[in-house]
């Protein structure tokens, strides 16, 4: 076990946790038995759990003193300051070079998994940023599926997150510039996409297609909201984002795109939940692929007045066609 003061530590991984008891195990596991040649250490911030969660984590602490470094809040800090707010209160005691992440119900697979990121970064400058394929783990059907990682570009992350959060290893030193500059707001609802964003915006990033990581997936989380009312407010919420981080990047020439993929997007929504029971064409939409829902969509939004004149109006772009 790697004998470290805070001067020595290379990697620093955070880990939120809320009531994850059944799954921490797994969690930390992954995280203790990671194979590197530098020492890291795990921020693991329980957000005031109520299931147990902070035994297994006082436990793990006890055991591996050099590397888990907990958090005991006694009240719940998420619906007081947002996940930005817990960002703060982790990132005081962050002393690595590079930062990982991987919450409380995901788990990493490939114990070699740092060593290889690091290995990238050491050796490639001009790189913000390493990420690696996933798989799926369905917790309701007890099911595995393919992750959806692949290689992206700034303008591709603008209109869908090709990077999982737990694949990533990035530098320290660009996490608290995207902190210091954009000031990530406590109503965000995900902390994951518009740093990825930023990290585009300033540096490279590396795609690793092997899978190194689950990501499990349980209903009522805030990215997998149970109900349609939170889903929408969950998609709303990140074309929000996305309007925001336009504006300070100075990409505005993305608005149009942004604000389609949004329409495109809580349109399919409304759809499968028979949302729209009188829309004579729905069998029609259901017909289409995503790349011709899209052009079908444009055509709307150019041949519609009004709804050019609400678009231009409302998210202050000028370049759908008059």
């Amino acid at each position: 076990m790697c004998q470290i003061d805070n001067s020595t530590i290379l990697v620093t991984v955070k880990t939120l946790v809320y009531n994850q008891a059944p799954y921490l195990r797994q969690c930390l596991d992954g995280i203790i038995n990671q194979k590197t040649n530098f020492c890291f250490e795990v921020i693991v911030h329980d957000d005031c759990s109520s299931d147990g969660s902070v035994d297994i984590i006082r436990e793990y602490a006890e055991k591996y003193p050099n590397i888990i470094k907990p958090i005991f809040e006694i009240e719940n800090q998420y619906s007081k300051v947002g996940f930005s707010g817990i960002d703060k209160i982790m990132d005081a005691y962050i002393n690595g070079k590079y930062i990982a992440f991987c919450e409380g119900d995901d788990y990493w697979t490939d114990m070699l998994k740092l060593q290889k990121q690091v290995d990238f970064l050491e050796s490639h400058d001009d790189y913000g940023l390493v990420y690696t394929q996933f798989q799926v783990y369905n917790q309701q059907n007890d099911s595995f599926a393919p992750g959806w990682c692949k290689e992206t570009t700034l303008e591709k992350e603008f209109g869908g997150n090709d990077i999982m959060t737990l694949t990533v290893c990035l530098r320290t030193s660009l996490y608290f510039k995207y902190q210091n500059q954009i000031k990530p707001q406590k109503e965000w609802k995900m902390g994951d996409m518009p740093l990825w964003i930023f990290l585009l915006s300033q540096s490279r990033a590396y795609f690793m297609p092997d899978v190194m990581c689950t990501y499990r997936v349980i209903q009522g989380t805030a990215s997998h909201p149970k109900s349609l009312e939170g889903l929408v407010d969950f998609r709303e919420n990140a074309y929000h984002v996305l309007l925001y981080l336009a504006n300070c990047l100075n990409l505005q020439h993305l608005l149009p795109r942004v604000t389609v993929n949004y329409l495109i997007s809580m349109y399919i929504l409304m759809i499968s939940n028979d949302f729209f029971q009188d829309i004579k064409d729905k069998f029609l939409i259901r017909k289409y692929k995503i790349l011709n829902l899209k052009i079908l969509l444009l055509y709307i939004i150019v041949r519609n007045s009004l709804l050019r004149r609400i678009i231009r109006k409302k998210y202050h772009f000028s370049s759908i066609s008059k």
